[in-house]
């Protein structure tokens, strides 16, 4: 007979089988580490109150952002045709309403992404309406452009800010990931159509992965003894907006598409949450945001011509760079 120590193990490997997620939460239902961000130190003080640490956080993740001199722009070589015109398609959105995980979490005030997979023969039409108004008039509505990030200790003394990092950046609502899904993949084919993006980026692409990154860097290592590993600090937070749209036009990404972008990324705002408490809204400068569907093609764009004038072979993968 079994024991229950060997009870135990079989019930978790089936789990490691048969739902990983289902183990995964498990491990975390064990975890003895509740404290979530301890007491803070910032400038000799002790930051106890939860709503000042969130305070304290949102700060010190916002000093990260760039201010840009508009002054001086780069101008950008490359010029590509421009993108087609399109018209969001009520079978479209549905597919995607469709494809939802019912058991995520809703943003506070809309409906749970189960309702809304549910009743997709129903939602999907005015949504369409919304999202090509929203599309034509190149308009993004003020609650898609409010986020809450939450702070994840990243290394070092938990006491201090400088340790943490932001994730979850912008848990923004489902239409607005869904009308995202509908902007990346019309941008995403026009890119792939023209060959735009430099085939020595790995990151976030499908049909690259870390696999397809390794490959190429074992076979450049093996004919170089001189190697350089890059790790751009803040990468994502730091991308300035104004020298991102700078290169949109050159790809041909233009019209109601660009302009919808600029409002995407324009006033946004972020604060930060610290068990239950919140900070206040602070503005978001610069960046990619985090936790968006169109956010990392959006660095992959900014990033896309790093690989020029550069004599030495570079491989990329999102914001690392092995040279």
């Amino acid at each position: 007979m079994q024991s229950d120590c060997e009870k135990s193990l079989t019930h978790i490997i089936g789990n490691i089988k048969t739902d990983p997620c289902k183990f995964d939460r498990f491990i975390k239902s064990k975890r003895c580490d509740t404290i979530g961000v301890p007491v803070l130190h910032d400038n000799n003080h002790r930051l106890r109150a939860d709503v000042d640490k969130a305070h304290c956080l949102n700060n010190y993740f916002s000093s990260h952002f760039t201010v840009e001199n508009t002054d001086t722009l780069p101008s950008c070589q490359m010029e590509f045709p421009k993108m087609d015109k399109f018209v969001i398609t009520a079978p479209g959105v549905r597919k995607l309403l469709a494809n939802l995980d019912g058991s995520i979490s809703a943003v506070p005030g809309e409906l749970p992404p189960r309702v809304l997979k549910e009743m997709s023969f129903e939602v999907a039409p005015p949504l369409t309406f919304i999202f090509n108004q929203s599309l034509q008039n190149g308009q993004v509505p003020t609650d898609w452009r409010h986020g809450n990030i939450f702070p994840l200790h990243k290394k070092g003394s938990k006491s201090l800010a400088t340790n943490y990092r932001p994730i979850g950046l912008f848990l923004t609502s489902v239409c607005s990931k869904i009308m995202e899904h509908i902007i990346y993949s019309i941008v995403c084919k026009h890119l792939k159509h023209h060959g735009i993006l430099t085939p020595r980026q790995h990151g976030f692409r499908p049909g690259f992965s870390c696999e397809t990154q390794l490959v190429s860097c074992i076979n450049d290592w093996a004919k170089s003894l001189n190697i350089a590993i890059f790790d751009f600090s803040n990468a994502f937070d730091s991308v300035p907006h104004c020298r991102l749209f700078n290169k949109l036009n050159p790809y041909g990404i233009c019209g109601t598409v660009q302009t919808w972008l600029h409002s995407f990324l324009s006033d946004r705002y972020q604060r930060v949450m610290v068990n239950g408490a919140q900070s206040s809204w602070l503005p978001v400068l610069s960046s990619v945001p985090r936790g968006t569907v169109l956010g990392p093609l959006l660095f992959l764009i900014y990033i896309n011509n790093i690989v020029l004038g550069i004599g030495s072979e570079i491989r990329l993968f999102a914001d690392d760079c092995i040279l």
